[in-house]
C-alpha cells in the first residue's frame, strides 16, 4: 500500500476533564480530497488544531510526507508544506483582497532588515514577485476582479474564497478547510465546490471539515466520521451514507 500524504495514529488530546480527541487514527493520500464530519463537538476542530500544531497531543503521531511532524509548531507545518482555512474568518478587512493574499506568501519572503529599510532593487524584485503570485491565487478562487476591494466589503462568499487563496499563497501540498461553507447559499456553494475540485485537480490533497453533507457527499473521495472525540466510520461517501452508525449519531433519517 502507498505512503500516506497524511498520516495520524492514536491520536488523543484532552481539555480538564473534556476528552476532546480520543485516540484517532486517520490516513490521507496524496490527491484525495477527503471529508472529516461529525456533531458539533465531536473534535473536529480540535484534530485539525493537532495536525496543523495549535495544540500538542496528548498522545500518538502525525507524519507528515513520511515525516514525523509530531508537536511541530505552526510555523514548521506550513513549511513543510501545509495551509488551512478556520472556522471563524481570519482576514484583515482593512486591507485589499489582494493584500491580504500577499500575507499568506511570507513563507517565500527572504529579503533582510537592510534590504527592506533600504528599499534597494532586491525588494522591488521580490515584491513584484509577490504580487505577481498572490493574483495568481485570486485567479484560481475566481477573485482577480476584487483583488483591490477591501476584504471587509466583500460578500461572504467572496471572503470565504479569499481565505482559501491567502492559504494557497504558500504552496501547500495539503490545504485543510474548516467549514467553509458555513453560511453560505446554494449558489456560493456551488461555486465553492468547483473551486475545491480544481484545486485537487491542481494537485493540492485537500481535508475538509463540513456540515453540508449534500456538499461533502459530492465532494469527497473518502469521509471519516467523528463523535464524542473517536472515529466511528471512514469509507467511500456511499459507505458513510448507509452506516447505521453515523445514521444514528449523526445523519438521522436522511442526508440534509
Amino acid at each position: 500500500m502507498k505512503q500516506a500524504l497524511l498520516s495520524i495514529n492514536d491520536v488523543s488530546k484532552k481539555f480538564g476533564g473534556l476528552q476532546a480527541v480520543d485516540e484517532v487514527s486517520l490516513q490521507v493520500q496524496k490527491g484525495q480530497i477527503k471529508a472529516l464530519v461529525g456533531p458539533n463537538g465531536a473534535g473536529k476542530t480540535t484534530l485539525f488544531n493537532l495536525i496543523t500544531g495549535a495544540h500538542l497531543s496528548d498522545q500518538g503521531t502525525i507524519a507528515f510526507s513520511g515525516k514525523d511532524i509530531t508537536g511541530s509548531p505552526p510555523h514548521k507545518v506550513n513549511e513543510y508544506g501545509m495551509a488551512r482555512t478556520f472556522q471563524i474568518l481570519r482576514l484583515f478587512n482593512k486591507l485589499t483582497a489582494l493584500e491580504n493574499v500577499k500575507v499568506g506568501c511570507h513563507r517565500w519572503t527572504k529579503v533582510g532588515l537592510v534590504h527592506g529599510c533600504l528599499r534597494t532593487s532586491v525588494v522591488r524584485r521580490e515584491e513584484k514577485i509577490i504580487t505577481e503570485k498572490s493574483m495568481e491565487c485570486l485567479e484560481r478562487v475566481g477573485l482577480a476582479d476584487s483583488a483591490h476591494k477591501l476584504a471587509g466589503n466583500l460578500p461572504l462568499g467572496k471572503r470565504k474564497l479569499l481565505e482559501v487563496a491567502r492559504a494557497l499563497a504558500s504552496d501547500p501540498e495539503l490545504l485543510l478547510l474548516d467549514e467553509p461553507a458555513a453560511g453560505l447559499n446554494d449558489k456560493e456553494t456551488d461555486e465553492l465546490l468547483h473551486r475545491i475540485w480544481a484545486i485537487r485537480d491542481s494537485g493540492v490533497t485537500v481535508l475538509i471539515i463540513e456540515h453540508n453533507m449534500n456538499l461533502v457527499m459530492r465532494l469527497s473521495d473518502e469521509v471519516a466520521v467523528l463523535n464524542y472525540g473517536r472515529k466511528i466510520a471512514d469509507g467511500k461517501p456511499a459507505e458513510i451514507q448507509n452506516n447505521p452508525e453515523v445514521i444514528s449519531a449523526y445523519l438521522g433519517t436522511g442526508v440534509s
